[in-house]
């Protein structure tokens, strides 16, 4: 096997290619979530931070409902006429309240949600680590190792994404 860097084509990758199946082809979907099988004892461990954080999350798409209904009705009033000072007030008192509720409970769901999804990161990032350190040199000879730095980086990185982003966006979808 030809040494890494001296770009010898008929090198074996330690770690195969990812195979997906075909778009339409039977068992499509569950191939697809079968990828994060990997994941799931990480979100078993952080369970709690998820439940909070998308209890914070609900929370925060709920009131980011109330604010334009709280203008319309403000509109409304001083478009009538009816309404006094204080009756438009209360309405932007309640505006503020909600506005308040909003960045704390957006905090809240990112310190949970994130934070568990950089804790997985680290925890994967050290196995993957102490994986490598337990392989011999011929390994490391027969990698590139741009290719391995690449695993341990960007791949990282997407299982950060997945695990974080990717839940807040199916949180999201559900309940928006």
């Amino acid at each position: 096997q030809p040494r890494a860097g001296t770009g010898g084509s008929e090198r074996r990758d330690a770690f195969p290619p990812l195979r997906l199946p075909r778009p339409g082809a039977r068992g499509y979907h569950a191939g697809m979530l079968k990828e994060y099988r990997t994941l799931v004892p990480y979100l078993r461990r952080y369970a709690w931070r998820y439940v909070l954080g998308i209890l914070c999350l609900v929370t925060v798409d709920a009131a980011q409902l109330l604010i334009p209904q709280y203008i319309k009705r403000a509109i409304d009033l001083i478009a009538s006429g009816t309404s006094g000072l204080r009756t438009v007030a209360g309405l932007s008192a309640r505006t503020a309240l909600v506005a308040t509720l909003i960045a704390g409970g957006r905090f809240l769901w990112r310190y949970f949600i994130h934070g568990s999804s950089r804790r997985i990161e680290v925890h994967l990032r050290d196995r993957l680590f102490a994986k490598l350190m337990e392989l011999g040199p011929r390994f490391h000879q027969a990698n590139k190792i741009g290719d391995l730095m690449a695993r341990a980086t960007n791949d990282m990185q997407a299982i950060r994404m997945a695990a974080g982003m990717g839940f807040v966006s199916l949180v999201d979808g559900l309940f928006m």
